[in-house]
């Protein structure tokens, strides 16, 4: 009797629990804190990589942008079926739990990230007149990424989850390169394409910021899904449990 008491309690357990297998609850409390949530973000990685259909998490193995357009004063440039790999390949270096404030802080390493599709580029930058639409490839490697989320704890049918109150992706590149190639800058001139390829790559920095926020506003909607999921479906106490 005893022995099915101990099977019939295991399998209540399993019903009831809620965070995936792949994730263990971390003591809130613990100097060991932070270092318990990294390893959880390494356990989950494949998982998430793949994507989760049952919790509604997709697929992290690439970000496809059906189109995103920046403008600034007196220039224009926008992407569509264009795809960024290598999201995939990831290192976490460093996580921040700040639960007296409700911030949690994740530093990520993103050793190259490749893009390609279409672009339009109109205007005037770098001393220089673009009126044109090609295929574009871009790739930057060395590349860290700072996630800041701020939270707040909600309670439903007398359990606390939490919700995301905002986030913020800020980036910072260790030695890293970055490269651009758009063709048809010069419509039937190949010469003056990859003159003003040149000049692009010789602004490279610059010409990254315009591109940049494409990429982080892409990432933060693919972020979003991956949190909402799983803020939905856990709660705070099935993540950080209070230990005794």
């Amino acid at each position: 009797m005893r022995h099915y008491f101990i099977i019939l309690s295991s399998l209540i357990a399993l019903i009831n629990a809620k965070l995936p297998p792949f994730i263990k609850p971390c003591d809130i409390s613990s100097n060991e804190l932070n270092k318990c949530i990294k390893d959880n973000i390494k356990s989950a990685k494949p998982h998430i990589v793949e994507g989760i259909p049952d919790m509604s998490i997709p697929s992290f193995k690439e970000i496809p942008i059906p189109y995103s357009t920046l403008d600034v004063p007196d220039f224009h440039f926008a992407v569509s079926n264009y795809v960024i790999g290598g999201i995939d390949v990831f290192e976490v270096q460093k996580v921040d739990a700040d639960f007296k404030n409700n911030v949690i802080k994740v530093e990520a390493f993103f050793p190259l990230l490749i893009g390609n599709g279409l672009a339009e580029i109109k205007g005037n930058v770098f001393n220089m007149n673009f009126d044109s639409m090609g295929p574009i490839y871009a790739n930057l490697s060395n590349i860290v990424m700072i996630y800041t989320l701020k939270i707040s704890l909600v309670e439903r049918d007398g359990i606390q989850y939490m919700v995301k109150d905002s986030h913020e992706i800020t980036s910072k590149q260790n030695s890293g390169k970055f490269y651009v190639h758009i063709e048809n800058l010069s419509i039937g001139n190949e010469t003056a394409t990859e003159i003003m390829n040149d000049a692009l790559n010789v602004h490279n920095d610059q010409f990254l910021k315009i591109l940049f926020p494409i990429l982080v506003n892409s990432l933060s909607q693919l972020l979003d899904s991956l949190v909402s999921a799983l803020f939905k479906h856990c709660s705070f106490n099935d993540f950080f449990p209070k230990y005794k």
